[in-house]
């Protein structure tokens, strides 16, 4: 179940991002794999212009790949994308139904909620137009409202149930209301439908705004064969980061670097060749791999170097 959202959370996030880009681009032609861990320097009180963090028994950065990362950071400064980054949507979770904390003691209640089997009323509920993305410092975002059924068309909710038939919750009432959600910009207040089902006295909440689409920059240069992997949360005030990679047969991570900056993250990922001797496995796994940053993530941007485009850091694989 864990490994299979894992790669979930991986396609999703590759697919995400080709599906907004700022140009019209092919798909890559794979995920590839990348590193494991960077060392990290000495802390210090400021951060230099630019740093690299690179494998021990290393005295230089790679040259191609830090070239890229330099390259990449400066697109982003000033760019459509980063104007959209600092103004849209982007949740830290790609969960979008919400139960109770304490969860569900059946089965049917775990699986209709964690699949999104839920069966609504007839009765059609009136929805707004729009509604309200709201942030502690009165920035807002204005975005088109879903209706409730189009809110639970979630991706997850076409995984395989491991049940036949699946469990399913009937839902009784239907309200709009509002709940905290963690963004790229900081914990927002979002609209949210609540769905009271039968036999419980806690709603559920599903998000009724869609996230903003993360965008290329404009005039990215071909990624292939560049470390491909999608980065999971890391807290603000920790010295690392970790990334979700997908390894294809034999192939192995090797330590990674970390291009930073005062307002950018750059993960330089690598891969061992796919041959090596007595491996004869042509199977795909995740893998994750941690890098060392120079001071903690704080504020900063975590660009994705193959892509081009802003990495939104997910907190809810680790839940």
């Amino acid at each position: 179940m864990l490994r299979r959202l894992l790669i979930a959370a991986l396609l999703l996030a590759v697919l995400a991002a080709t599906g907004a880009a700022d140009d019209d681009r092919p798909p890559p032609p794979r995920a590839a794999a990348s590193p494991e861990a960077s060392p990290t320097p000495t802390p210090t009180a400021e951060l230099p212009s630019a740093m690299t963090t690179v494998p021990p028994g290393t005295t230089e950065p790679s040259g191609p790949l830090l070239e890229r990362a330099r390259a990449l950071t400066a697109a982003w400064s000033g760019s459509d994308t980063q104007r959209l980054w600092r103004t849209g949507y982007f949740p830290r979770s790609t969960k979008e139904l919400f139960g109770p904390a304490a969860g569900y003691d059946s089965r049917n209640d775990r699986e209709a909620l964690a699949y999104y089997r839920l069966d609504l009323p007839a009765e059609a509920v009136e929805v707004p137009a729009t509604g309200e993305v709201v942030w502690p410092d009165g920035s807002r975002a204005t975005l088109p409202l879903l209706d409730p059924a189009t809110a639970l068309r979630s991706p997850y909710s076409r995984d395989l149930c491991p049940s036949d038939p699946c469990g399913r919750l009937t839902v009784t009432a239907v309200r709009l209301a509002t709940r905290p959600q963690l963004t790229s910009r900081g914990e927002a207040t979002i609209p949210v439908w609540e769905l009271t089902t039968a036999g419980h006295e806690t709603p559920l909440a599903v998000a009724a705004v869609a996230a903003s689409e993360p965008r290329f920059l404009r005039n990215a240069p071909d990624w292939h064969g560049i470390p491909l992997a999608s980065v999971l949360e890391s807290g603000s005030t920790e010295q690392r980061l970790e990334g979700l990679f997908l390894l294809e047969g034999c192939e192995q991570l090797l330590p990674g670097e970390v291009y930073e900056t005062a307002e950018v993250v750059v993960l330089i990922g690598h891969i061992a060749p796919a041959r090596r001797a007595g491996c004869e496995t042509e199977e795909s796994r995740t893998v994750v791999g941690a890098f060392r940053l120079a001071r903690p993530l704080g504020d900063r941007v975590v660009l994705n170097l193959a892509l081009w485009t802003p990495e939104v850091l997910d907190h809810s694989w680790r839940r």
